[in-house]
C-alpha cells in the first residue's frame, strides 16, 4: 500500500493566499518519514490542507492512495476530494500539536463509537484483524485496558473527559490509544515530541515502533528534534523549503 501526494498547491481559502506551491510526499506502509522545516514553512498548514481544515483550499496536484486488492490488482483511491471522516475511513489519521478538549465525552466512548464506525469496507483491515468488528463496549474496554498495562499508560484516561484536565504528556499518551484501538494505515503526527517530557516521549515512540513494525502502519512525523534517532529509525526525510515540499534524502 502507498499514499503518494503529488504536486499539491495549497491557498488560504480567505483571501486566495498561496501557502504552498508545491509539495510531493510518497510513502509506503511500514515506512517513517520525517517532514522537517524552518518554522513558519508551511508543514502544519500542508497537514491541514490533506484532512480539509476548513482554512484551506487545494487548488491542484492530487492525494492517491494506491492498494492491492483481493486478485493483487491495483486499487487506486482518489483523496483529494474527500471530506474528512471520508479520508479517515480509507485509513489515514491525523495527530494535531494542539488537541482539543471535549467535555461530556470520556475516551472510552469516543474510541469505541470512532471504532464502530469503521465498517468491513474501510482499507483498515488491521482493526478487522486485530479487534474484529463486532466487540461490546466491555470486550473493547478490556482490549484498551491490555494497551495500557503493556505501554504503563494511565487506565484512568479512559474514564476522563477527552483531553479535559490533561498535561502535554498526557495528552499525547491517551492519543497513543486511539492508534492502538483503531490501527490506521498511514499516521500524521504534527510535532509528537513538543512539549511532552521525556518519560511520555518514550513510550509514545514505543507505540509508534510496534505500530511499524507488527501493523505495518507508515508515519510522517513533523519534528524539529535533532535527536529523533534515539527513538526511532527514519527511513525518508522531506523538506519544506520556499514553499515546496520535496524529498530531501
Amino acid at each position: 500500500m502507498k499514499l503518494k501526494i503529488e504536486n499539491l498547491q495549497i491557498k488560504l481559502k480567505e483571501n486566495g493566499q498561496e501557502i504552498i506551491s508545491e509539495a510531493n510526499l510518497e510513502m509506503s506502509a511500514g515506512e517513517i518519514v520525517l517532514l522537517s522545516g524552518q518554522n513558519g514553512s508551511g508543514k502544519s498548514s500542508f497537514l491541514s490542507a490533506i484532512f480539509k481544515h476548513p482554512q484551506y483550499v487545494i487548488n491542484s496536484g492530487k492525494i492517491i492512495l494506491e492498494n492491492k486488492d483481493e486478485e493483487d490488482k491495483d486499487e487506486i483511491i482518489n483523496l483529494t476530494n474527500l471530506k474528512t471522516f471520508e479520508i479517515a475511513k480509507q485509513g489515514l489519521y491525523l495527530s494535531l500539536q494542539q488537541v482539543p478538549e471535549i467535555e461530556g465525552v470520556n475516551l472510552l466512548q469516543f474510541l469505541y463509537r470512532a471504532y464502530k464506525n469503521l465498517n468491513s469496507k474501510s482499507l483498515n483491515n488491521n482493526l478487522e484483524n486485530d479487534l474484529e468488528n463486532d466487540l461490546s463496549i466491555l470486550d473493547f474496554n478490556k482490549k484498551l485496558l491490555g494497551f495500557c498495562q503493556k505501554y504503563q499508560i494511565n487506565p484512568d484516561f479512559l474514564q476522563r473527559d477527552l483531553n479535559v484536565g490533561m498535561s502535554g504528556g498526557e495528552k499525547k499518551q491517551a492519543e497513543m490509544l486511539h492508534l492502538l484501538a483503531l490501527k490506521p494505515k498511514f499516521i500524521f503526527m504534527d510535532e509528537p515530541d513538543s512539549g511532552v517530557d521525556k518519560e511520555a516521549i518514550q513510550k509514545v515512540f514505543s507505540v509508534i515502533q510496534d505500530l511499524q513494525k507488527d501493523f505495518q502502519i507508515g508515519f510522517c512525523l513533523v519534528s524539529h528534534s535533532q535527536n529523533l534517532d534515539k527513538y526511532i529509525k527514519v527511513d525518508k526525510v522531506y523538506e519544506m523549503h520556499n514553499k515546496i515540499l520535496k524529498l530531501k534524502f
